[in-house]
């Protein structure tokens, strides 16, 4: 069956096309404009009262003014979206960083063992298995199909070792992710950028209530229950978004350089020999 390209067919198409370039630039200076404008609000209300009104300003600053009007309210608009971009690019966390410094990761357990080197707050507890199962496969392919938490103490070193390599190296997998599938990154970008949303406006929501209540209002220190609200959704955005790459990983759409090197070397080097007391 032949499809026709009508010319609505035609630019319907090139206009998805081009809405779907700009959405992750869309996505990559959203937050940092957000947040950008609220550090600009907290310090307008720290010390807004101590900045002189056209009467009162002498002559070095009086051509701000001046250029304000001369200018008109859009480009003064433009202006400070472009300034609130800055001040939000220069103090923007990091969502991964606030995710490794709160921790609340899936710890692995194997038999009565415990392994907190494995705890992980980057990936969800699904994931976290998944990653293990597929790590143990890996390394130990005789044993393939046995999931993680049941291997010998003894052999979940090197698993270990090898989960902590694939989770150092997430942030240069999305490169190759994007070469590899679009549609996949789309969905990873798209969780990242949620994740980086929530928890920088809980970040710069909380520097403002909290300048609010000290100059305004104590009765604004109340919003920041809801804005620690959003702290959790968050993270959770971020775990989901690091699930993706997992999965991308487990599924062979892209492999992990620094682990399939690791996982080479020790399949040359032969199976390892226990220790007496751990066989």
């Amino acid at each position: 069956m032949r499809v026709i390209l009508t010319p609505a067919r035609f630019i319907r198409g090139m206009m998805a096309d081009m809405f779907a370039s700009l959405l992750p630039g869309v996505r990559e200076i959203r937050t940092p404009v957000l947040t950008g404008y609220m550090y600009l609000l907290a310090l307008l209300l720290a010390f807004g009262d101590r900045i002189p009104g056209r009467k009162e300003a002498p002559d070095a600053l009086m051509w701000f003014y001046d250029l304000g009007g001369w200018v008109g309210k859009g480009a003064a608009i433009g202006a400070s979206a472009f300034a609130a971009y800055i001040v939000g690019s220069v103090l923007e966390v990091p969502a991964g960083t606030v995710a490794r410094l709160l921790g609340g990761g899936y710890l692995m357990s194997v038999g009565r063992r415990r392994f907190p080197g494995f705890s992980s707050p980057l990936l969800t507890s699904g994931s976290a298995v998944i990653l293990g199962n597929f790590v143990s496969d890996r390394i130990h392919p005789g044993q393939a199909g046995t999931p993680v938490t049941q291997v010998k103490p003894v052999q979940f070193q090197p698993i270990q070792d090898g989960i902590t390599m694939v989770l150092r190296e997430l942030s240069e997998l999305r490169t190759r992710l994007y070469a590899a599938n679009k549609d996949l990154y789309g969905e990873y970008d798209r969780l990242a950028a949620e994740g980086d949303l929530k928890v920088n406006t809980t970040v710069a929501g909380t520097v403002l209530v909290c300048t609010a209540a000290v100059r305004l209002d104590p009765r604004w220190a109340l919003l920041c229950v809801p804005l620690l609200c959003l702290l959790p959704r968050g993270l959770w955005a971020v775990r989901e978004a690091n699930d993706v790459l997992v999965h991308v990983i487990v599924t062979d759409v892209v492999k992990s350089p620094r682990f399939e090197a690791y996982a080479d070397r020790l399949e040359h080097q032969g199976p390892a020999v226990p220790h007496p007391d751990e066989r």
